[in-house]
């Protein structure tokens, strides 16, 4: 019953409360369904944790002797929650200001004194509750494990996540993760997040929920499927695989247990799994030099102050980034960390960048442009648009009044049309300029760069430097063989190629010039090399290149017919007689035709007179995996 003595005329009276959103944990048993915690509250989450994970880790004490080796925070399926005990309290000491005049605008979607004051209200509201998800579920969930040996990985960037952020959930992990799926097409945006976070912070390893899929399909994939992908996540900063996924087999009944329709299959009832070794340690090998010191890169995107922020994949960043040059993403926690040194922006894990770049935008707060001040002062370049006003109700007239003051001191007559450079200090921040060209006028060339004699070729990199060790991974992105002449920068050191499927390495040819080394790579159809610079330029090498000779090979044609065992294979005992080799499906047994597993092949053949070094078997188009014995 509401008793009140109101003035007269027309009054629309919102009663105002909270509950649960009824949202229960899944997938779960049924035993093991409940409602989710409180994501804002610190006393829910280690309640949560206490009868759930530290249970599960009692059990490992007990079992193993030791603590569990990871706890995994997987990526957000928890729906929305705008509200928790204390959080007016809350809201107020951060923003300055009271909730309560504002919740007509939260709950009844009214607008409260103007449109613009609500929308910087709203503004505040997002960023509160994130930061409090931040500190009170996935903050306290990393110090609540760390405290029993337990170490996090976490995927806090996820597209689904609630008031999305590519960074604030995601640093309060031990190894940030982000997630590809065989059936999309390129991993996902939350694996370029997940290495921002591990470059910035100074985490050693980035780890992605690695070729999840979901449909009818995934039972046909094999590890050149797995390919491309894979090797594109590489470049993107991942470098621990998480298979998605290896579900527990009991029973010698194939195909086996999977995870309803989610996941490839890597359990031992799939064809390929026990042929796969050459995949497997090709993955280690590639996992091993990825983290090696640290990342190369020349820009950061600034993800934003509001509440989603944002990083996009390389073509979709704004301004668009040339080929050749790497990116991170940072926060405004870490703008306040950057020192400026040599005109380069220094981060404390290490990192450093050229430039930083603003997406367009015309509000910043008072605090991120004075921290752009003192960097732009202090010999930074910086791309961004001139703010014109705060986005926050916090500090509100007063707090435009002091954008406007210091953009006007940093931008000076700078309008992004015609004039699109101004001078501060002892840096400069500009806008409207091409980032190739502001590169060019910084004498900074591209870190990678590749020709070839058709348009189609696609070459992704990755740089990483382990003191005098330069690390380049480069990967062939399209099925076809490739042939191209490529750059990197670097000057004075021999280039050596790693080829993390073997295991070998080799001197490579190159040539020199005043801004890095021309090295020639041949790459087959999604091939992939490890480019190695340790040893100085000297005439030992220079010795060992010219006379490098081109191996040649013994040719010759397997003419006789191959015997091939069939398992199961009634009428022959398995054994069928092929005179040449052909694609199953063409085949007019519907034995072979429609046959799903794996075959053995048998011929006999004899070489004499050989006259070069080596001899090369050539089978043709080999499908899908083969163990070859001879």
């Amino acid at each position: 019953h509401l008793t009140w003595d109101g003035s007269p005329g027309e009054w629309t009276i919102l009663r105002l409360g909270y509950t649960s959103t009824g949202r229960t944990v899944a997938p779960a048993s049924d035993l093991g369904r409940g409602l989710e915690c409180d994501k804002m509250n610190a006393g829910a989450t280690e309640k949560h944790f206490n009868g759930y994970v530290s249970r599960v880790n009692d059990l490992s004490l007990r079992m193993r002797g030791k603590p569990l080796d990871f706890m995994q925070m997987e990526s957000w399926e928890a729906g929305i929650q705008n509200w928790t005990g204390g959080f007016e309290k809350e809201f107020e000491t951060r923003n300055g200001y009271s909730i309560i005049p504002w919740l007509p605008v939260m709950a009844g979607g009214r607008v409260v004194n103007s449109y613009e004051e609500s929308n910087r209200f709203l503004w505040d509201l997002r960023r509160t509750i994130s930061e409090l998800m931040s500190e009170n579920y996935w903050a306290v969930m990393h110090r609540l494990s760390n405290k029993k040996g337990i170490s996090v990985l976490g995927e806090g960037s996820g597209n689904q996540h609630y008031l999305y952020d590519p960074i604030l959930y995601h640093k309060q992990t031990d190894i940030p993760m982000g997630e590809f799926w065989t059936t999309q097409g390129g991993p996902r945006v939350d694996c370029k997040n997940a290495a921002s976070v591990a470059h910035t912070y100074g985490k050693k390893l980035v780890a992605a929920e690695a070729f999840t899929g979901g449909d009818e399909k995934l039972w046909r994939f094999t590890p050149f499927d797995f390919k491309q992908i894979g090797d594109e996540a590489f470049t993107m900063g991942v470098n621990q695989f998480v298979l998605h996924s290896y579900v527990h087999q009991p029973y010698e009944i194939s195909p086996g247990f999977t995870l309803s329709r989610f996941g490839n299959h890597f359990q031992r009832h799939n064809t390929w799994y026990k042929y796969a070794n050459g995949w497997t340690d090709y993955l280690t090998r590639s996992q091993f030099m990825l983290r090696q010191g640290e990342l190369v890169t020349d820009v950061c995107y600034f993800t934003g102050e509001g509440i989603p922020g944002y990083l996009g994949l390389r073509s979709e960043l704004s301004p668009a980034l040339p080929d050749g040059y790497d990116y991170d993403g940072v926060r405004l926690d870490k703008i306040r960390e950057m020192e400026v040194v040599d005109g380069k922006l220094r981060l404390s894990s290490g990192i450093s960048y050229h430039l930083m770049v603003v997406p367009e935008t015309n509000k910043m707060s008072p605090e991120l442009i004075r921290e752009i001040a003192r960097l732009v002062r202090s010999g930074a370049t910086v791309a961004a648009a001139r703010p014109l006003y705060s986005p926050s109700l916090s500090g509100y007239p007063e707090s435009d009044a002091e954008v406007k003051s210091v953009a006007d001191a940093i931008w000076g007559n700078l309008d992004g049309q015609t004039v699109k450079e101004h001078k501060y200090g002892k840096g400069r921040v500009v806008w409207g300029i091409p980032l190739g060209s502001l590169f060019r006028s910084m004498n900074v060339s591209p870190d990678f760069g590749y020709r070839t004699n058709t348009s189609a070729a696609k070459l992704n990199y990755i740089h990483r430097r382990d003191r005098d060790l330069d690390i380049y991974f480069v990967a062939n992105n399209q099925k076809q063989e490739l042939d191209a002449s490529c750059f990197f920068r670097v000057t004075d050191k021999t280039p050596e190629l790693w080829d993390a499927a073997t295991g070998r390495f080799d001197m490579a040819p190159f040539s020199q010039s005043d801004s890095g080394m021309h090295v020639p790579l041949h790459f087959d159809p999604l091939g992939s090399v490890f480019i190695v610079f340790r040893e100085p330029v000297s005439e030992k090498t220079k010795i060992f290149i010219s006379s490098a000779e081109k191996l040649s090979f013994t040719e010759k044609p397997v003419e006789n017919s191959w015997t091939v065992i069939f398992p199961g294979h009634q009428e022959t005992q398995g054994k069928v007689l092929f005179k040449e080799l052909l694609d199953w499906t063409e085949n007019e047994d519907a034995d072979i035709k429609y046959f799903s597993g794996t075959a053995e092949y048998r011929t006999a053949f004899k070489i004499k007179d050989i006259k070069s070094k080596r001899v090369k078997i050539d089978l043709g188009e080999v499908k899908n995996i083969a163990e070859v014995y001879i």
